[in-house]
């Protein structure tokens, strides 16, 4: 696996089990929570200390995330897509509207 694969795996780690704390009240995933954010974080600031471009890498880091967190409301919670929320979701979107500001 590519070492920006785990940045993003470690990211949805934490994004996922957003909903399984309950708002922090379970200890195992609210753990789970620090643990990814910290880490994919971590990994995040070693490539930018390595002269990575911040607008490039976090434009894909945070549009691949975000597609996989959609997915896995989908398939895991059976949260419902519309085309909007599909649209919206995006990695095209996302990094459009990151990349603006």
């Amino acid at each position: 696996m590519h070492p920006f694969a785990s940045h993003i795996a470690f990211e949805v780690l934490g994004a996922a089990s957003l909903k399984l704390s309950q708002g922090f009240s379970r200890l195992a995933p609210s753990l789970l929570i620090m643990v990814g954010y910290g880490t994919s974080f971590y990994w995040l600031v070693l490539q930018l200390k390595q002269g990575a471009p911040i607008g490039i890498i976090y434009a894909i880091w945070s549009g691949l995330g975000t597609v996989a967190v959609v997915l896995i409301g989908w398939m895991v919670w059976q949260e419902k897509l519309s085309i909007p929320a599909i649209i919206l979701a995006s990695p095209w979107s996302s990094s459009a509207s990151r990349s603006s500001t």
